[in-house]
């Protein structure tokens, strides 16, 4: 069988959950750090997994599966995407959970922009998915609440902050954002990247 197409039957299998052909293909040699059209393997796996709705069940599984097989989460493609970048748009915790203990550093992979990393992209997609509207005019990308000077004290003095903010108005928690802080996300300020 031709790599390619044991490339797209790994894909197929894992989309499906089918941990039994998963296996199988790779102890028959699959490659699991391998691009498919400039982007991993993982990272395909994770978005199309976490672009269904419902996410399937068995998605954290599969790509626990893939992480014990030897997929590496740290694996970017040819724009520096992994698979913690695909979860992180969707805002899927119990992935990037996965992700994370599975070895992904967050630290190590890029943000939107050259001069951010990947936390200053999620905190920034937060706001723009929270409280772009209908909370405020377009563009503002702030809750409702103005902010204290002791809530902009440091990254994670904001993360409290948006946390209140969500609940008081109702709209989705930051939790992702706590998840990655809690594997020691930090921005490009903190890591001293922005001087």
């Amino acid at each position: 069988m031709a790599n390619d197409t044991i490339t797209q039957e790994l894909l197929a299998a894992a989309a499906a959950g089918d941990f039994e052909r998963v296996r199988q293909l790779a102890q028959a040699g699959a490659d699991l750090n391998v691009l498919i059209g400039g982007d991993t393997l993982l990272d395909r796996v994770t978005f199309d997994l976490a672009m269904e709705e419902p996410v399937p069940a068995f998605s954290a599984d599969m790509l626990r599966l893939l992480i014990q097989l030897g997929a590496d989460p740290n694996f970017a493609g040819d724009e520096g995407a992994t698979a913690l970048h695909s979860a992180m748009l969707k805002q899927n915790v119990e992935l990037m959970r996965v992700l994370l203990e599975g070895g992904a550093e967050p630290n190590g992979m890029p943000g939107f922009s050259p001069d951010e990393t990947l936390y200053d992209w999620a905190e920034f997609d937060y706001r723009y998915s929270t409280w772009d509207e209908p909370f405020e005019p377009l563009g503002s990308l702030m809750p409702p609440d103005a902010p204290t000077a002791t809530d902009k004290a440091n990254e994670d003095a904001w993360l409290l902050y948006l946390d209140r903010c969500a609940v008081k108005h109702g709209a989705r928690r930051p939790d992702y954002l706590f998840l990655l802080r809690e594997f020691g996300a930090r921005t490009a300020e903190e890591l001293g990247r922005n001087r």
